[in-house]
Protein backbone atom coordinates (compact mmCIF):
# COMPACT_ATOMS: atom_id res chain seq x y z
CA UNK A 1 0.00 0.00 0.00
CA UNK A 2 2.86 2.43 1.17
CA UNK A 3 4.94 1.99 -2.49
CA UNK A 4 1.47 2.43 -4.59
CA UNK A 5 1.01 5.25 -2.74
CA UNK A 6 4.93 6.70 -3.11
CA UNK A 7 4.86 5.32 -6.72
CA UNK A 8 1.31 7.53 -7.13
CA UNK A 9 3.10 10.38 -5.58
CA UNK A 10 6.35 10.30 -7.90
CA UNK A 11 3.88 10.21 -11.20
CA UNK A 12 1.26 12.78 -9.63
CA UNK A 13 3.96 15.55 -7.70
CA UNK A 14 1.92 18.00 -9.28
CA UNK A 15 -1.09 17.31 -8.67
CA UNK A 16 -0.17 16.62 -4.89
CA UNK A 17 1.91 20.08 -4.27
CA UNK A 18 -1.21 21.71 -5.62
CA UNK A 19 -3.51 20.13 -3.27
CA UNK A 20 -1.30 20.55 0.03
CA UNK A 21 -0.99 23.90 -1.09
CA UNK A 22 -4.86 24.35 -1.32
CA UNK A 23 -5.49 22.76 1.52
CA UNK A 24 -3.17 25.28 3.36
CA UNK A 25 -4.63 28.11 1.25
CA UNK A 26 -8.15 27.79 2.57
CA UNK A 27 -7.43 27.98 6.29
CA UNK A 28 -6.29 31.29 4.90
CA UNK A 29 -9.49 32.17 3.46
CA UNK A 30 -11.78 31.24 5.97
CA UNK A 31 -9.51 33.44 8.18
CA UNK A 32 -9.77 36.59 5.93
CA UNK A 33 -6.10 36.68 5.07
CA UNK A 34 -5.07 38.29 1.94
CA UNK A 35 -2.07 35.89 1.70
CA UNK A 36 -5.21 33.84 1.05
CA UNK A 37 -5.45 35.12 -3.22
CA UNK A 38 -1.26 34.82 -3.13
CA UNK A 39 -1.46 30.96 -3.12
CA UNK A 40 -4.71 31.18 -5.30
CA UNK A 41 -2.79 32.11 -7.93
CA UNK A 42 -0.21 29.43 -7.65
CA UNK A 43 -2.50 26.79 -7.13
CA UNK A 44 -4.25 28.20 -10.39
CA UNK A 45 -1.26 27.86 -13.02
CA UNK A 46 -1.03 24.04 -11.66
CA UNK A 47 -4.59 23.26 -11.64
CA UNK A 48 -4.31 24.87 -15.10
CA UNK A 49 -2.00 22.32 -16.35
CA UNK A 50 -4.17 19.35 -14.24
CA UNK A 51 -7.03 20.05 -15.79
CA UNK A 52 -5.87 20.56 -19.25
CA UNK A 53 -4.29 16.77 -18.94
CA UNK A 54 -7.48 15.70 -17.88
CA UNK A 55 -9.91 17.23 -21.03
CA UNK A 56 -11.70 19.02 -18.26
CA UNK A 57 -11.75 22.22 -20.38
CA UNK A 58 -13.99 24.45 -18.86
CA UNK A 59 -12.55 23.78 -15.36
CA UNK A 60 -8.71 24.42 -16.97
CA UNK A 61 -10.25 27.66 -18.18
CA UNK A 62 -11.55 28.18 -14.74
CA UNK A 63 -8.31 28.38 -13.47
CA UNK A 64 -7.26 31.76 -15.86
CA UNK A 65 -10.24 33.11 -13.80
CA UNK A 66 -9.09 32.67 -10.11
CA UNK A 67 -5.55 33.85 -11.59
CA UNK A 68 -7.25 37.28 -12.02
CA UNK A 69 -9.40 37.67 -9.52
CA UNK A 70 -6.75 36.67 -7.36
CA UNK A 71 -4.86 39.30 -8.31
CA UNK A 72 -7.58 41.68 -7.63
CA UNK A 73 -9.27 40.38 -4.69
CA UNK A 74 -5.38 40.49 -2.98
CA UNK A 75 -5.72 44.12 -3.52
CA UNK A 76 -9.36 44.49 -2.36
CA UNK A 77 -8.87 42.77 0.81
CA UNK A 78 -5.92 44.75 1.78
CA UNK A 79 -6.46 48.12 0.08
CA UNK A 80 -10.36 48.38 0.49
CA UNK A 81 -12.75 49.88 -1.33
CA UNK A 82 -12.02 53.63 -3.51
CA UNK A 83 -13.94 55.75 -1.28
CA UNK A 84 -12.92 54.27 2.45
CA UNK A 85 -9.56 52.46 2.02
CA UNK A 86 -10.88 50.35 4.95
CA UNK A 87 -11.11 46.25 5.86
CA UNK A 88 -13.83 44.67 3.84
CA UNK A 89 -16.67 44.20 5.77
CA UNK A 90 -18.57 40.21 5.14
CA UNK A 91 -22.21 41.43 4.20
CA UNK A 92 -25.37 39.48 3.21
CA UNK A 93 -25.88 39.52 -1.18
CA UNK A 94 -28.22 42.10 -1.89
CA UNK A 95 -31.77 41.03 -3.64
CA UNK A 96 -30.26 43.01 -7.11
CA UNK A 97 -27.39 40.96 -6.82
CA UNK A 98 -29.05 37.98 -6.67
CA UNK A 99 -31.54 38.65 -9.39
CA UNK A 100 -28.37 39.62 -11.56
CA UNK A 101 -26.43 36.28 -10.88
CA UNK A 102 -28.73 34.31 -11.17
CA UNK A 103 -29.70 35.75 -15.13
CA UNK A 104 -25.86 35.94 -15.72
CA UNK A 105 -25.70 32.04 -14.19
CA UNK A 106 -27.98 30.63 -16.73
CA UNK A 107 -26.40 32.52 -19.65
CA UNK A 108 -22.87 31.65 -18.66
CA UNK A 109 -24.15 27.79 -18.11
CA UNK A 110 -26.14 27.01 -21.53
CA UNK A 111 -22.71 29.05 -23.40
CA UNK A 112 -20.17 26.81 -21.60
CA UNK A 113 -22.47 23.30 -21.79
CA UNK A 114 -22.55 24.38 -25.86
CA UNK A 115 -18.77 24.77 -26.39
CA UNK A 116 -17.65 22.18 -24.55
CA UNK A 117 -20.55 19.81 -25.98
CA UNK A 118 -20.08 21.16 -30.04
CA UNK A 119 -16.20 21.98 -30.07
CA UNK A 120 -14.49 19.90 -27.21
CA UNK A 121 -14.17 15.88 -26.94
CA UNK A 122 -15.02 16.79 -23.01
CA UNK A 123 -16.78 13.25 -21.65
CA UNK A 124 -18.82 15.64 -18.97
CA UNK A 125 -19.46 18.84 -20.38
CA UNK A 126 -22.43 19.64 -18.68
CA UNK A 127 -21.32 18.79 -15.25
CA UNK A 128 -17.81 20.49 -16.58
CA UNK A 129 -19.80 23.72 -17.54
CA UNK A 130 -22.00 23.49 -14.07
CA UNK A 131 -19.10 23.53 -11.44
CA UNK A 132 -17.23 25.94 -13.83
CA UNK A 133 -20.01 28.48 -13.82
CA UNK A 134 -21.07 28.11 -9.82
CA UNK A 135 -16.82 28.56 -8.53
CA UNK A 136 -16.44 31.74 -11.03
CA UNK A 137 -19.82 33.26 -8.83
CA UNK A 138 -18.05 31.98 -5.56
CA UNK A 139 -15.41 32.70 -6.29
CA UNK A 140 -16.42 36.54 -7.20
CA UNK A 141 -19.05 36.36 -4.44
CA UNK A 142 -16.04 35.52 -2.21
CA UNK A 143 -13.92 38.08 -3.06
CA UNK A 144 -16.42 40.68 -2.44
CA UNK A 145 -17.14 39.19 0.84
CA UNK A 146 -20.84 37.75 0.46
CA UNK A 147 -21.49 35.60 3.16
CA UNK A 148 -23.53 33.44 0.99
CA UNK A 149 -20.33 33.04 -1.42
CA UNK A 150 -19.93 30.27 0.96
CA UNK A 151 -23.33 28.12 0.27
CA UNK A 152 -22.43 28.26 -3.55
CA UNK A 153 -18.83 26.52 -2.48
CA UNK A 154 -20.75 24.11 -0.76
CA UNK A 155 -23.24 22.86 -3.60
CA UNK A 156 -20.33 23.16 -6.49
CA UNK A 157 -18.18 21.28 -4.04
CA UNK A 158 -20.15 18.03 -3.77
CA UNK A 159 -21.06 18.19 -7.58
CA UNK A 160 -17.08 18.81 -8.17
CA UNK A 161 -16.12 15.59 -6.04
CA UNK A 162 -18.26 13.26 -8.23
CA UNK A 163 -16.78 15.06 -11.44
CA UNK A 164 -13.05 14.68 -9.95
CA UNK A 165 -13.44 11.15 -8.67
CA UNK A 166 -14.62 10.09 -11.92
CA UNK A 167 -11.68 11.63 -14.09
CA UNK A 168 -9.43 9.64 -11.47
CA UNK A 169 -7.69 12.72 -9.66
CA UNK A 170 -7.74 11.41 -6.42
CA UNK A 171 -5.35 14.10 -4.81
CA UNK A 172 -7.51 16.84 -6.09
CA UNK A 173 -11.16 14.70 -5.25
CA UNK A 174 -9.46 14.36 -1.59
CA UNK A 175 -8.57 17.95 -1.84
CA UNK A 176 -12.35 18.90 -2.80
CA UNK A 177 -13.52 16.75 -0.33
CA UNK A 178 -11.64 19.29 2.44
CA UNK A 179 -12.96 22.70 0.53
CA UNK A 180 -16.66 21.14 0.83
CA UNK A 181 -15.89 20.77 5.04
CA UNK A 182 -14.08 23.79 5.24
CA UNK A 183 -17.20 25.40 3.29
CA UNK A 184 -19.42 24.82 5.70
CA UNK A 185 -16.80 25.56 8.45
CA UNK A 186 -16.06 28.84 6.61
CA UNK A 187 -19.61 29.92 6.68
CA UNK A 188 -19.80 29.76 10.34
CA UNK A 189 -16.62 31.30 10.68
CA UNK A 190 -17.70 34.20 8.59
CA UNK A 191 -21.06 34.68 10.37
CA UNK A 192 -19.06 35.25 13.81
CA UNK A 193 -17.06 37.59 12.19
CA UNK A 194 -20.04 39.53 10.96
CA UNK A 195 -21.43 39.45 14.38
CA UNK A 196 -18.64 40.89 15.63
CA UNK A 197 -18.24 43.79 13.01
CA UNK A 198 -21.80 44.62 13.37
CA UNK A 199 -21.34 44.82 17.33
CA UNK A 200 -18.41 47.01 16.77
CA UNK A 201 -20.59 50.61 16.62
CA UNK A 202 -22.48 49.44 19.49
CA UNK A 203 -19.59 49.27 21.66
CA UNK A 204 -17.82 52.79 20.46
Amino acid sequence: MIEIFINWLINNKIEAIASILGLINIYFGIKEKAIFWILATVTAVMFFYIFFTSQLYAYMLLQVYYFSISIYGFYYWTKGTPKNNKKIPITHISKNWIAASTGGFIVLYIFLSFILKKYTNSPVPFIDAFVTTASLFGAFFMMKKFIESWFIWIFSDIIAIILLFYKELYATTFLQTFYFIFAIIGYFEWKKSMQKQNEQPENK
